[in-house]
């Protein structure tokens, strides 16, 4: 007999099954559809292809180098690469940037076959057309997932590490401190988790499959093939339903220098022998599959201010996240992200917070600025590079701010390149950004380690981002008229004030929050001239009424003068002015 938590715990582990079901359906359905339904068998190994899913394969070498290629996915969720003339990177590459191949959404035809070989490659005497790409995204960036990690033993050889060592090494469960999951986890504030699968003949997330090949003279894709009938026969024909991500461990022994490749936008990620238990080779690998490309700076994988460029052997380390526009992508920071473009606000000053230095759920200034250019498929993507907490292994630009460009308007796989590295009192510009004619002038004006943040003026043409003068002084006898003029910017609700007399702690007036953006108001007030007043203005965001989201400005007037003025400040700016004392005041300099 259930309690009612039990029988809705109950009812909702039944939805929950039915969905995966119906999941398992379609995708099943939908790739068989895509896939010629004749694949006849040529030989014992050899089948005949007409149509498959596309998926772009990269793989990295022990010398910092690496290879791209195309690859095939099949009904089943096995994937094979294709070899053949004219199926090159630098194809790949051009039809990844004209968006018209996605990996896991492009499909492929052969219209004279190819055929699957003993090596696990397609062999295709043309170069695959491209048929069409249906919108269906595999990978998720947020959320809980499932990863089956697979030891793989072979006749002649098996991985150095146990079952017990790799899990620990990936997920942490007998004390590894830095591991797969505890660092998205981090960079990731919670929003990304990885669980270890479980199932028929899984320990903590990880299970052995014994392959009838050696690995001695095999190429790694020829084992990845054996491994996927291993599991297509150990979990049923709809076992790549099962789990959300696979990482392959290999032993050592393949063919060549590789240490681990990954494919984009879908769930499979392979290792050679102890790399499956580096973690930097596990961010870069999975984040292929988060569909994450590589990050360069003057060759494709050297930019090291995050983990899409080198990886590292070791097993706790380096701390560090991804630079500015992969974290564009993934999303994970968009409550705290400005977008600087002609539509909108061209110019930016205030300041940029390092990814690890404060919770982005919580409003607060940028932790991620885009310079984006409407009239280019390259855009520029910002951030302040804060050597602290989880992103404390950084391997360059620590503690500076760091600007990236790359392409896809921050929403699919795209290498991106790093083109600077301010520290505080250097600028960057950008030539006439947006085809403006106008340069885009980035500066940085101060860095600030132990808050892990940098204070930034960005600005198209000629800005002046403290348009009006300054306070001047006054004269006046008995009460007095305050006249509080200001104007909103984009976001009104964001602006309230007061005005308090000092002398007796009285708040004379307050105005805010307000409805309407881009909006003029115009507030009136008596109060004693023989007093100490201050004027207040705050914004919950943190960026001021001026000239991030609009240009915004703020006076108050009395005795004929202006005593407060202003627009461009933090989370709040207050100025006080005149003295308490007798009503013929003397003039009086009012302070900021």
């Amino acid at each position: 007999i259930y309690n009612k938590r039990s029988k809705r715990a109950h009812n909702r582990l039944i939805i929950k099954k039915i969905k995966m079901v119906f999941k398992q359906m379609f995708r099943t359905l939908y790739l068989a559809l895509l896939i010629f339904s004749d694949q006849t068998n040529v030989t014992a190994k050899q089948i005949l292809f007409k149509r498959c899913v596309a998926l772009v394969e990269v793989k990295m070498l022990q010398n910092g180098q690496h290879t791209k290629n195309l690859a095939c996915q099949s009904a089943s969720g096995a994937t094979f690469s294709i070899e053949g003339d004219g199926v090159d990177e630098a194809w790949i590459d051009e039809n990844m940037a004209n968006g018209k191949l996605a990996s896991g959404q492009t499909v492929l035809s052969f219209p004279h076959g190819a055929t699957l070989k003993s090596d696990g490659k397609i062999e295709s005497i043309e170069r695959p057309k491209i048929d069409r790409t249906v919108q269906v995204k595999l990978a998720s960036v947020e959320g809980e997932r499932t990863v089956l990690v697979v030891r793989v033993v072979a006749p002649d050889a098996e991985p150095s590490k146990s079952m017990k060592q790799i899990s620990d090494s990936i997920f942490g469960t007998d004390g590894d401190p830095i591991n797969l999951k505890s660092q998205i986890s981090a960079c990731s504030y919670n929003k990304l988790n990885f669980i270890p699968a479980t199932g028929y003949d899984i320990t903590d997330g990880v299970t052995t499959v014994n392959i009838d090949q050696n690995v001695a003279g095999s190429t790694d894709g020829s084992i990845k093939v054996a491994v996927e009938g291993q599991l297509q026969q150990k979990y049923g024909a709809n076992w790549f339903d099962n789990y959300d991500h696979f990482m392959y461990c290999l032993p050592p022994g393949t063919v060549g220098n590789w240490i681990g490749y990954g494919f984009y936008n879908t769930k499979v990620s392979v290792y050679n022998n102890n790399w499956c238990t580096f973690v930097s080779l596990q961010m870069h690998e999975i984040g292929h599959n988060l569909n994450l490309d590589h990050s360069g700076e003057t060759g494709e994988y050297d930019d090291k201010s995050g983990m899409m460029s080198v990886s590292y052997s070791q097993d706790d380390g380096p701390k560090m996240c991804f630079n500015a526009a992969k974290s564009w992508q993934l999303g994970w920071y968009e409550n705290r992200t400005r977008e600087v473009k002609q539509s909108g606000p061209m110019m930016y000053q205030g300041s940029l917070v390092g990814i690890s230095s404060d919770d982005p759920d919580v409003d607060g200034p940028p932790m991620l600025i885009k310079l984006n250019q409407l009239s280019s498929t390259t855009d520029y993507y910002l951030n302040f590079n804060s050597a602290k907490g989880f992103n404390s292994g950084t391997q360059e630009g620590k503690n500076k701010v760091l600007i990236v460009t790359a392409g896809g308007e921050g929403m699919g796989a795209s290498p991106s390149t790093l083109v600077a590295k301010l520290s505080k009192g250097n600028s960057y510009t950008i030539p006439n950004f947006d085809s403006t004619g106008q340069d885009m002038v980035v500066s940085v004006d101060d860095i600030n380690r132990n808050s892990g943040s940098a204070e930034v003026t960005i600005c198209l043409g000629d800005c002046n981002f403290n348009p009006t003068p300054s306070p001047t002084s006054f004269v006046c006898n008995g009460d007095a008229t305050f006249d509080i003029f200001l104007k909103t910017d984009r976001y009104p609700f964001e602006t309230t004030w007061t005005l308090k007399n000092n002398c007796n702690s009285e708040v004379v007036a307050s105005g805010g929050p307000y409805n309407a953006a881009y909006t003029s108001y115009h507030h009136q007030t008596t109060s004693s001239c023989s007093a100490e007043h201050t004027f207040t203005i705050n914004d919950t965001f943190g960026d001021g009424i001026c000239c991030n989201e609009g240009d915004g400005i703020y006076r108050v007037e009395t005795a004929n003068a202006i005593v407060a003025i202003g627009g461009t400040f933090g989370y709040s700016e207050s100025t006080t002015f005149g003295q308490c004392g007798p009503s013929n005041a003397p003039t009086l300099e009012p302070t900021l």
